[in-house]
């Protein structure tokens, strides 16, 4: 009965420390994945960054947010579109341009996890010329953008 009671003992002993050795592998498994890292809009327009987060089964989400580390301006995130972490900018302005990142932080991560370089996103107006030709009684319009990615 004591040998039984000892291999026991010594089967959950070895169970434990393979599951708490699996448990700090696990709180490691983070990330944030921009699909663009270039991003161009127009002034008065809206624009999407395009982001996704992953973090450890088990783990609990705290906050997040996007940062743009130029200008400090913070955009609070909603944890509700889960792994979704894209920011829709509404009628974009020469101050949005910059390079934003987004970065959260859990239960088992207090410190801020994110991934650079971010996105850079580039607003630009929209350039009209018109050229007259005026035998023809034609004008011709030509729109362009300063911005080249």
């Amino acid at each position: 009965m004591q040998v039984e009671q000892d291999l026991l003992l010594k089967g959950i002993k070895v169970f434990l420390v393979h599951f708490l050795l699996s448990l700090t592998a696990v709180q490691c498994e983070w990330s944030v994945t921009y699909s663009s890292t270039h991003v161009c809009g127009l002034k008065g327009a809206s624009v999407v960054l395009p982001c996704t987060y992953q973090y450890s089964y088990g783990d609990t989400y705290l906050g997040g947010e996007w940062y743009e580390e130029k200008s400090g301006r913070v955009i609070k995130h909603s944890h509700s579109n889960y792994p979704d972490c894209s920011l829709n900018i509404d009628t974009l302005s020469d101050g949005d341009s910059g390079v934003d990142q987004f970065r959260f932080y859990t239960v088992l991560h207090l410190k801020w996890m994110t991934s650079k370089p971010g996105i850079t996103l580039s607003v630009t107006d929209l350039t009209v010329e018109e050229a007259a030709a005026h035998k023809q009684h034609q004008t011709e319009v030509t729109c362009s953008t300063s911005v080249g990615l």
